[in-house]
This record gives C-alpha cells, structure tokens and sequence, in this order.
C-alpha cells in the first residue's frame, strides 16, 4: 500500500510507500520539474507528515519535517 500521498501545489498528486521516499520524490520534481511546494500526507491518519518548498528565486529547497525522521544508525545522536 502506499501510504503516504504528496500533492504537488495541486497540479496533480503522487503516491510513495514512505515518508523518506515521498520527501525525495517531492524534492526532485520540485527542483528539476518546476513546482514551487509540495505537501506530504498520511493517508491513513490525514496527517501532513512533511512540506517541501522552493524560495521565490529558486536559489534554495526547504524541507519542513512535521515529525522527526527515523533514526537509522541508532545513536540517538
């Protein structure tokens, strides 16, 4: 199932299996396809996990990440 869906400024929405691939997905169309911002939803819960953006002269991306992300390696750090 792919849980999480990513509207892009509502020109039309995509579909991932996680929060990491959908933020990766969302930054590459909103760099190289032209989108100004993406929104990242839990379809399940209707939560907005994540939002990307572009600034106004597409020099800089920002991803805001509503929760934290997984910590992988297990650190903590």
């Amino acid at each position: 199932m792919r849980q999480f869906e990513t509207d892009y400024a509502g020109a039309w929405k995509g579909h991932c299996k996680s929060r990491e691939s959908a933020i990766m997905a969302a930054m590459r169309h909103v760099v190289t396809d032209g989108y100004v911002r993406a929104t990242i939803t839990d379809k399940v819960s209707g939560e907005v996990v994540a939002r990307v953006r572009v600034s106004a002269d597409r020099t800089s991306a920002h991803v805001e990440v509503i929760k934290p992300l997984r910590n992988i390696n297990g650190s903590g750090k």
